[in-house]
């Protein structure tokens, strides 16, 4: 199943830049096409990073503690 429109709290996988293959949580969607993502590591909570929409493969999974939020 593939996803089309990004939803906060869902994953997704970088597939395109330096960070390549690494796994995101969305935290923020912003009407130009752009997410916010953060994965615990690099990129924290306060500080997402953003990332364009075809450069990361939505998975249909969700986290749904950080939907909450």
């Amino acid at each position: 199943m593939k996803l089309k429109t990004p939803v906060i709290g869902g994953i997704c996988q970088s597939i395109q830049g330096r960070d390549k293959d690494r796994f995101y949580l969305i935290r923020l969607v912003n009407g130009d096409g752009t997410v916010g993502v953060v994965d615990g590591n690099f990129k924290k909570l306060a500080s997402p990073k953003k990332k364009n929409l075809k450069h990361l493969r939505l998975l249909p999974e969700k986290a749904e503690s950080i939907a909450c939020l």
